[in-house]
């Protein structure tokens, strides 16, 4: 999580960083400044910055997220647009 926030990170490690948070992203909601929502909103500052194929696995990666935090949905969808 705290890797994400680098501004400029290789489109590798922001994949990988991706993954992570979709699936074991729930493990560290509880905490201060990580909630699903403080997640989404790290991969959506990614979004804009990266190549096709790292933005699909950003977008399966909040899709997972909505699991968790259902109004994200409403966020998602002018991303998915």
């Amino acid at each position: 999580f705290d890797t994400l926030k680098t501004k400029s990170l290789h489109e590798t490690m922001v994949k990988i960083g991706a993954y992570v948070i979709s699936e074991f992203g729930w493990t560290i909601a509880n905490q201060e400044g990580k909630t699903i929502r403080d997640q989404f909103n790290l991969l959506e500052q990614h979004f804009y910055l990266v190549q096709n194929s790292t933005k699909a696995i950003l977008m399966t990666s909040c899709m997972k997220m909505t699991k968790y935090d259902p109004q994200l949905k409403q966020d998602l969808k002018p991303i998915l647009s």
